[in-house]
């Protein structure tokens, strides 16, 4: 009988807990999140938006580069972007009209004139391969633009603009601005998604032996703010009362611990800015060391964390763990009879992914 409930308890206490983030995994999380979702493009109406996706045929060849009117406006915050992409046209023999500006947009775009789908398909496929609807007709009513560059619009074939989002021709993009927690990416099912949590070491009775305690919630929220090269601030809301631990007996204990009910959030706070080092590059994994003001439980304490940031495409994941004492925080770890023992001591658990606020 004893062998039969050591073997039980064995069997609910198993170390299973789900591995810690990692900057890889969430990349690989995020550039799925773009290959499977539309990027939002818009024409302008009155008062109503519409979107059109370009339908091609191969029934008829494309019109030679040398006879199709290309302009490429800026509409980044990135200098001289329009001329770098005209630059890249030039060689493929396209006909290109004087790069200028556009509106200031967060969504690139390749809008053709009828008669020009097949010719800003081929040009979507050079510049941008992995982003087909970015191709729109033109309006009716022409597009949005600066008057200095009106005349250039009304002539041009195909019209391209560069925002944002680094989804045309170069592997930057414009970090510049506000940056929001996107909720919408992955699943809390898997762990795909941002969350915050903690990871504690247990000692187990009958020689057991030891297990980690894992608590996660993905209800979280914040804004970064960034310079071209610079964290300039960062406030991240994490709601306690939502967590779940891989253990859902544990559950209830930790809301006590947390005192969930009466601090039900979790509150970081970047005390200065960060200086980053070419932030804007793609798939570059930026080490963080920042200092904040963390509270919990309505306790603000100053903790330093050791965190990864990099961008895919669109989005900004961060990930990483950093250490704390839970006492400081005036913050019981929960037990339970089977648990000899509980450290005082755990990691902070972050994954987030960041997409550009509206």
């Amino acid at each position: 009988v004893v062998a039969a409930i050591v073997a039980i308890w064995f069997f609910l206490f198993r170390d299973d807990a789900p591995p810690p983030p990692d900057a890889q995994s969430a990349a690989a999380v995020a550039k799925a999140a773009q290959t499977t979702t539309t990027i939002p493009s818009t024409t302008s109406g009155d008062s109503t938006t519409t979107t059109t996706t370009a339908t091609t045929t191969t029934l008829f060849p494309p019109t030679p580069p040398a006879e199709v009117q290309v302009l490429v406006l800026n509409g980044s915050c990135i200098p001289g972007v329009a001329g770098t992409v005209t630059d890249m046209l030039i060689p493929q023999g396209y006909a290109t009209l004087p790069a200028g500006n556009a509106i200031p947009t967060l969504s690139s775009g390749i809008y053709f004139r009828t008669g020009s789908a097949i010719e800003a398909r081929v040009i979507q496929e050079y510049l941008a391969p992995e982003y087909p609807n970015l191709l729109m007709q033109l309006p009716e009513r022409g597009l949005e633009v600066p008057d200095s560059a009106v005349d250039r619009v009304n002539q041009a074939d195909v019209v391209i603009i560069v925002a944002d989002d680094g989804a045309i021709a170069t592997a930057e993009m414009c970090i510049k601005g506000s940056w929001m927690v996107d909720t919408s990416i992955g699943s809390f099912e898997d762990f795909s998604n941002s969350y915050v949590g903690f990871r504690i070491e247990e000692e187990l009775a009958q020689g057991i032996g030891k297990t980690t305690a894992v608590g996660r919630t993905p209800v979280v929220s914040g804004t970064l703010e960034f310079s071209s090269s610079e964290l300039l601030s960062a406030e991240i809301i994490a709601d306690l009362s939502q967590i779940t631990t891989d253990r859902s007996w544990r559950d209830d204990n930790v809301y006590d611990a947390l005192d969930a009910g009466n601090h039900p959030n979790a509150v970081f706070s970047l005390v200065g800015p960060i200086t980053l080092d070419d932030p804007e590059t793609e798939g570059i994994e930026h080490p963080i060391s920042a200092t904040g003001e963390l509270t919990i439980k309505g306790v603000t304490q100053e903790v330093s964390v050791e965190l990864t940031a990099q961008r895919i495409g669109q989005i900004i994941t961060v990930t990483g763990q950093f250490p704390m004492v839970f006492s400081d925080f005036g913050v019981e770890v929960p037990t339970a009879p089977i648990v000899l023992s509980v450290e005082d001591n755990g990691l902070i658990e972050v994954q987030l992914f960041l997409t550009p606020a509206s």
